[in-house]
């Protein structure tokens, strides 16, 4: 067994290096002031939706519905995902029917940076909606982008989100009811699953 000599050891704290924004555990006890229905697990998702609105809606891009509000699906999606494309298809239609559609976009790969820094400059752009778009539809950024400045969108603070919410894969849907639904086969069928019709 070797003896350790602990001599005079210096601490210096960073300065101004912001920590990496984290969702805090258990995800169910965010601070809130919304009202809670349902079950536990439900009430508990319905109060970290409200959690993510209220302290990271710079990392969410927002789709408001054409008319009326039934609630707000909220989407973890990836724009290089099948899936996640599919239901991309069918955004007007949850639009016209009344939702509101948010989306965390999150990397299925996160090693990938070219797909990572083109989340980061959709979510940063003057227009999110529209750069998003393009993603989707021909898996590039617009070339007219023009960025916000002091931007803080973090794509990191996404994969913290996921995390909390224990997020596998993409897409997953959280309906403003609480409920989780994983994939995507028809409008009909997404919102039946997230008690959302």
């Amino acid at each position: 067994m070797r003896n350790f000599e602990i001599t005079k050891l210096q601490v210096t704290t960073p300065r101004a290096i912001p920590a990496p924004v984290s969702m805090p555990k258990p995800i169910h006890e965010a601070n809130t002031s919304q009202p809670l229905t349902g079950t536990k697990k439900e009430q508990g998702v319905i109060k970290a939706i409200n959690f993510i609105n209220d302290n990271y809606s710079q990392d969410l891009v927002k789709f408001k519905a054409t008319h009326g509000d039934k609630g707000t699906i909220t989407v973890f999606t990836d724009y290089t995902c099948p899936h996640c494309q599919e239901l991309h298809k069918h955004l007007k239609d949850f639009l016209d029917k009344g939702y509101n559609v948010d989306y965390i976009m999150m990397p299925r790969d996160y090693n990938n940076k070219t797909v990572i820094r083109n989340m980061k400059m959709a979510l940063c752009a003057v227009n999110p909606q529209k750069a998003v778009e393009s993603l989707y539809s021909t898996q590039q950024l617009p070339a007219d982008l023009q960025e916000r400045p002091n931007c803080t969108a973090n794509i990191q603070n996404n994969l913290n989100m996921a995390t909390g919410f224990n997020i596998q894969g993409t897409p997953m849907l959280i309906g403003s009811s609480g409920k989780i639904s994983s994939g995507f086969n028809s409008i009909y069928s997404s919102l039946q699953q997230l008690d959302m019709l």
